[in-house]
């Protein structure tokens, strides 16, 4: 990886001198300098980058005890079951509609009861059922079909699967295929949920970080789309919505997660929505 980052740095260097110069006995000379110099700053930054990423790049913790074994279950169940304790998973569950937006570029109406939602970003609209994964798509012209459809598609569901997560993780950790387990954390107990299965990247774990009653307040990631190990968000900002609780900000080093104009409803109106939008896709 080194070596291919200075062979790009060297052909860099030549490509920017070369314009900049014409050859002639005193460019030459100048042209060496400048092309040191380059290199040499090219190599500061990638030692600064590199020990950066291994002192920040986290293994993942070792286990102290897990769900996959019977006799291990009662303890990490516990502690999961007390984080849904702590963010009302009963009144979430008694939510039919929500709708709430993903870091101010991907807006969602989901029917949590029959498993519907609208996607909406830029110019596209797109329907979708989350159990069977068909859908319909729209952009500014109207009904979208074929492969440009099934492409839209694809990406709601992918959208819909990473952005509900963030709106309520919690309430997912004892989804079909996950793992719970132990791991111990500045000398308290915290909860390791690993997605053997489901969503779009099965195979992710999350280190939830709880208070004292069992509310998040951070979690840890090892997941595939992030190459940094242990990277650390915050759960903050926490409202009431007909009871349930949920986090509307996460702060993190590498970037940030703002779920907005979050509203909850027992049908469509209660969102200001009056005309049945999920129509189209159950006809």
């Amino acid at each position: 990886m080194v070596q291919h980052l200075l062979i790009c740095i060297y052909e860099f260097c030549n490509q920017i001198l070369i314009k900049k110069f014409r050859i002639s006995f005193f460019n030459k000379i100048v042209f060496l300098g400048m092309k040191k110099a380059m290199i040499f700053s090219g190599l500061i930054v990638i030692v600064l980058i590199s020990g950066w990423y291994y002192k920040s790049n986290e293994p993942m913790p070792i286990i102290v005890q897990s769900s996959i074994r019977k006799q291990d279950a009662v303890p990490a169940d516990k502690l999961a079951n007390k984080m849904l304790e702590a963010i009302n998973i009963k009144a979430w569950n008694d939510i039919k509609y929500v709708q709430w937006t993903f870091r101010a570029k991907r807006h969602f109406v989901w029917d949590k009861y029959n498993h519907l939602v609208r996607v909406s970003w830029k110019d596209y609209v797109v329907l979708i059922d989350s159990n069977t994964s068909n859908g319909i798509a729209h952009d500014r012209d109207g009904l979208v079909e074929g492969k440009d459809a099934d492409k839209l598609v694809e990406k709601a569901i992918d959208a819909f699967n990473n952005d509900s997560f963030w709106l309520n993780a919690p309430a997912k950790v004892f989804d079909n295929g996950t793992e719970r387990s132990i791991v111990e954390h500045e000398g308290k107990d915290a909860l390791m949920v690993k997605y053997t299965s489901g969503g779009s990247t099965p195979g992710d774990s999350y280190l939830w970080i709880l208070d004292e009653e069992g509310r998040p307040n951070s979690w840890k990631m090892w997941v595939s789309i992030i190459p940094l190990g242990g990277t650390e968000l915050s759960w903050e900002e926490w409202s009431d919505f007909d009871g349930a609780m949920l986090s509307q900000f996460h702060d993190g080093n590498l970037f940030d997660v703002r779920i907005s104009n979050i509203i909850t409803g027992s049908q469509l109106i209660d969102l200001g929505i009056e005309q049945d939008i999920f129509a189209e896709l159950i006809e």
